[in-house]
């Protein structure tokens, strides 16, 4: 789902995913739910980071495929949209403006009541174009 940049259907996919795992083993922290969904992507051969750190703080879960970037922050018994302005106030995804992928914000509201994704909401920006290399490149220096 998320190669073809279908992020509902990728959110159906982990609530089926979360709703497989056996109550009694389940931890009521956000690092549970980040690493379930770390292993997810990762089995299903996603290349992706948990915990990346950016100059302003750590991305929960990055994905990327070639032709899009996902940026997961979760947040525990708290609403999506806290998670999406936590992703826009610390400007997570500047670092691949101008890289020519489509860029996902992905806020995730969980709930330990019912141990699955309770609310999620996305914003998107069109893939932009990367920077365009100079007319002429400048000698390197000389070493020393």
């Amino acid at each position: 789902m998320l190669i073809k940049g279908d992020i509902d259907g990728a959110i159906g996919v982990m609530r089926a995913y979360l709703a497989s795992i056996p109550y009694d083993i389940i931890k009521p922290t956000e690092n549970y739910y980040e690493t379930a969904l770390f292993l997810m992507f990762k089995t299903l051969g996603l290349h992706c980071h948990a915990e990346l750190r950016t100059s302003s703080g750590r991305i929960d879960t990055l994905v990327e495929t070639p032709s899009y970037v996902y940026c997961f922050e979760f947040k525990l018994d708290k609403p999506a949209e806290d998670a999406l302005a936590q992703i826009n106030s610390k400007e997570y995804l500047l670092a691949w403006t101008g890289s020519g992928k489509k860029l996902f914000k992905v806020g995730v509201g969980i709930s330990t009541k019912t141990r699955n994704i309770a609310e999620w909401k996305s914003t998107s920006s069109p893939a932009s174009s990367p920077p365009c290399p100079p007319e002429s490149t400048p000698p390197a220096p000389p070493l020393l």
